[in-house]
């Protein structure tokens, strides 16, 4: 007994010393992997990020924006009874002066294609509204997210996308966003393409890889999430109307999906409690300049009268732009009054108004831009034409087949600025948009005071109504003034 009990005794401790040594290995591996894990991490900032995000998350309430106009648009425009246009209450006529012609810009160069492209990266390719671009990337990043939607997994893929030869990738997005002359809106819709490329139909990957991108460019992102789920919530600059937000550090994130006025519903998320430290910059969503695309024209014949004369104006605007256009949120009318034209549409429209205008006084010539507005396009609602209120860019409104108060007032600030070069403010009545003009010839007619000069009413949804008329049930509204810079004045 006693030998069987010693060689028992032996046995068994021979036996445990390999599982001993097993037991050491696991665990030098292990502290391994967690060093090369903290080594992997570009910046200190990234893993303790990580860290804030597999901690403390908190429910916030969302709430609906505002929408744009809070009383309903008229449904169909009323005409103006036929009269004399209003006659100068002086002797002085004032000819317009056309601003010079302005030379065409050249186009922007095609943006290089692969910038430091790493020998095991791979590439994907991009169409950004009729440009093609690549773009190299860690295959890694490509992992799909595994487990319930929560902070744990959403963690896991900061960490994989921090690890991540990302660098490549971003700086090629940042090459394409200066030679492109992509505004912030415009960039961020970029990041957007280039998620939907390395994650199709995975809404959640696209999200968080976007929020990564945008945090690294310094822009003030975050996600939520709600069940299955995950949301991009992005920081403005300019109000979003009619759009979800919810409020965090005192700033408004808006949840954008990149498709216009169709915008998500939502009512109680899950944030994380922490703020990226750098990215501190609100997109700017002014269009100041038109970004680069390619070109795809859609032709278009516009016909009015006036004076008793029969004119056509001949419109080729590019869908590329239109398509870039479209993905635009609700922001305030000034954003569209305060835009510009592409160049060859620009320069297409301008060569025709030009000799139709020549010799006119301002009077004259600002009727028969109203008139150009009010009779050549197709009035609807922007509810019965998309489905959503939708306030349209100038090409835009030369595009699509309707268009309704605010559009046309914001195409005709724009001829008027381009054309004659008058000083032009918008008008905003209880659901209704119009503009004002501020002449350098006296005549009667209805006017407002604006910045102690005092301009007349020019409405281009009040149908065959002359400079200088109020739409009759607007006469004695209260009315809020939308500024447009001045340009060529």
């Amino acid at each position: 007994m006693k030998v069987r009990t010693s060689v028992f005794f032996i046995s068994i401790t021979i036996a445990l010393i390999p599982f001993s040594n097993l037991a050491q290995n696991d665990f030098n591996t292990w502290k391994m992997q967690q060093l090369n894990e903290f080594s992997n991490y570009k910046t200190k900032q990234d893993k303790e990020f990580a860290g804030f995000l597999k901690a403390t998350w908190i429910e916030l309430d969302t709430l609906k924006g505002k929408p744009l106009l809070e009383k309903r648009k008229i449904i169909t425009p009323p005409k103006a009874p036929k009269t004399e246009p209003n006659k100068p209450s002086a002797k002085k006529q004032v000819l317009i002066k056309l601003p010079p012609q302005k030379p065409i810009p050249k186009p922007s160069p095609q943006p290089q294609q692969i910038i430091n492209q790493p020998v095991k990266s791979h590439i994907i390719e991009v169409n950004n509204f009729g440009i093609p671009l690549i773009f190299p990337y860690d295959k890694k990043i490509r992992q799909p997210l595994r487990g319930r939607i929560n902070k744990d997994t959403i963690s896991q893929q900061w960490s994989l996308l921090a690890k991540s030869e990302y660098e490549p990738l971003l700086k090629q997005l940042q090459s394409s966003k200066q030679q492109l002359k992509l505004n912030d809106w415009a960039y961020a819709v970029l990041i957007n393409k280039v998620a939907e490329k390395l994650y199709p139909e995975r809404k959640n990957e696209q999200a968080l890889f976007s929020w990564f991108v945008l945090i690294k460019s310094g822009y003030k992102a975050r996600i939520a999430f709600k069940n299955r789920r995950i949301y991009l919530l992005l920081a403005s600059q300019q109000k979003i109307y009619s759009t979800t937000y919810l409020t965090y550090d005192k700033t408004k994130y808006y949840a954008l999906d990149f498709d216009g006025g169709k915008q998500l519903r939502l009512h109680k998320v899950f944030t994380y409690d922490a703020n990226y430290k750098g990215s501190d910059q609100a997109l700017d969503m002014q269009l100041p300049q038109l970004m680069a695309t390619g070109l795809s024209e859609q032709k278009r014949d516009l016909e009015f009268k006036y004076a008793n004369k029969q004119y056509t104006i001949n419109s080729n605007t590019n869908k590329y732009l239109i398509d870039f256009m479209s993905t635009y949120p609700q922001v305030h009318w000034g954003i569209f009054f305060n835009s510009q034209l592409n160049n060859s549409t620009r320069q297409q429209i301008i060569e025709q108004f030009r000799p139709l205008v020549k010799g006119l006084t301002e009077q004259e010539a600002l009727n028969l831009l109203l008139r150009f507005v009010q009779t050549s396009l197709t009035y609807a609602t922007d509810d019965k034409q998309f489905g959503y209120e939708n306030p349209l860019f100038a090409e835009e409104t030369l595009f699509y087949p309707a268009s309704d108060c605010e559009d046309r007032a914001i195409l005709f600030a724009w001829l008027v600025q381009e054309l004659l070069a008058l000083d032009v403010v918008g008008l905003h009545y209880p659901g209704h948009i119009a503009t004002a003009v501020k002449l350098n010839m006296p005549i009667d007619g209805d006017s407002i005071t604006y910045q102690g000069n005092k301009y007349l009413i020019a409405d281009p949804t009040y149908i065959n109504a002359n400079i200088g008329t109020t739409m009759p049930q607007h006469k004695n509204s209260k009315v809020e003034f939308v500024e447009i810079a001045r340009r060529n004045l």
